[in-house]
């Protein structure tokens, strides 16, 4: 298991990945973790890079991005109930021909499904795909207005009648170092219903992870390298503007997660709860391990240590301290 798990009713969906590069879909049950059923046709996925990201539940289905673009599966059953092609499995640059890696995790609302090309090594990731949910139908693609040197990174949140993308320029010459996280990230909102760009903003330094949205705010994680702290800022999701900012005393901010009146983060190795409404915390757990973004039930999160690497990953249950 290398990345989160989504919530359906009382299961736990998760995809797995083995060392031959199967790739599988779980439903769990949440109360035993005994398996309810597993998709193990029908999920592709590029060889040894990764399995899809986190599944994207709606409704009662569950959507997953592929190496060809989404497929949309019965959340109940497993059953495959469509699969959009947004692009070929092989594509030609200046180099020579190039694996696609995978499709972004799709944000979905009522109507449509969002993802964009994760395959940075062509740098051609700055195109936005809606799907129709559906019938998986593409209904338009958005191309960002940034340098060939840009391209997207982590994936789409939709809210507000918006879908929010972060774009990256790995580096920058303009007096800062060569480090790995040197470089610049812009934040664009767009429609969902054109893919017209309303507003974007250009963040102070880098995050790691993508934003969550609830109730008309964006929550934005940040990280400091020179300082190795992090910070959570609230955005008004209508046109960008900031409400509150918390600030960590070490560790950058990852994964946020909204849960009533609390949004839930990883800073370094704690998960930490922060009031929604000023951004003041409320607590911090020691987790020992960096952790991905909670699944929250009453009183219960479930969170997975070590994201993105496939067998050093556990399945947590854990309680506010």
């Amino acid at each position: 298991m290398r990345w989160a798990p989504a919530l359906h009713e009382n299961r736990l969906l998760v995809i797995t990945r083995t060392e031959e590069n199967v790739v599988r879909l779980h439903a769990l049950d949440r109360t035993t973790g005994e398996q309810e059923w597993v998709l193990k046709d029908g999920i592709t996925a590029s060889s040894g890079e990764r399995p899809p990201i986190s599944p994207t539940v709606r409704g009662d289905s569950v959507y997953i991005g592929s190496n060809r673009g989404i497929i949309a599966c019965d959340a109940t059953t497993g059953d495959i109930e469509w699969t959009a092609t947004l692009g070929p499995h092989v594509v030609e640059t200046e180099d020579g021909p190039t694996w696609r890696t995978d499709w972004a995790k799709p944000a979905v609302t009522a109507d449509r499904a969002f993802t964009f090309d994760m395959n940075e090594s062509y740098r051609a990731t700055r195109e936005v795909y809606a799907v129709n949910t559906q019938s998986g139908d593409r209904e338009w693609t958005a191309k960002l207005n940034v340098g060939d040197d840009w391209g997207l990174k982590g994936h789409v949140v939709a809210g507000s009648n918006r879908v929010f993308v972060s774009a990256l320029k790995p580096h920058v010459s303009a007096g800062l170092d060569d480090s790995p996280w040197s470089g610049a990230e812009r934040l664009f909102a767009l429609e969902t219903t054109s893919g017209e760009i309303a507003w974007d903003w250009t963040l102070p330094k880098k995050t790691l992870s993508p934003p969550a949205y609830a109730d008309g705010t964006l929550y934005v994680g940040e990280w400091y390298p020179d300082a190795d702290t992090g910070r959570l800022h609230a955005l008004d999701a209508s046109d960008g503007s900031n409400s509150w900012t918390y600030e960590t005393e070490q560790g950058a901010v990852l994964s946020p997660t909204v849960a009533g009146d609390t949004v839930y983060i990883s800073q370094g190795e704690e998960l930490a709860a922060v009031a929604r409404t000023d951004g003041t915390r409320r607590w911090r757990l020691d987790i020992g391990e960096r952790s991905g973004p909670p699944v929250v039930v009453g009183e219960t999160g479930y969170i997975q240590t070590n994201p993105g690497h496939n067998y050093e990953s556990r399945l947590l249950a854990v309680r506010e301290p």
